[in-house]
């Protein structure tokens, strides 16, 4: 599950950070803008983001061959 930039929205993704924090001891949700970058870091190319229904969605991306 992905969230805004601000990681504030979707909601269950915010409070699932809290979760993972006090049952782990850490805790965090990316955002799809994160995903972008750390695929332009390491050789791949963002094609897109499809929603699969609450609170699942698929992040789609494709080796850029450098």
């Amino acid at each position: 599950m992905w969230t805004n930039a601000a990681h504030t929205e979707p909601l269950f993704a915010a409070l699932m950070a809290g979760e993972f924090l006090v049952v782990g001891g850490n805790g965090d949700v990316c955002s799809i803008e994160e995903v972008r970058s750390w695929l332009d870091q390491t050789g791949w190319r963002f094609v897109g983001h499809k929603l699969l229904g609450e609170p699942a969605s698929l992040v789609i991306a494709e080796a850029t061959g450098e």
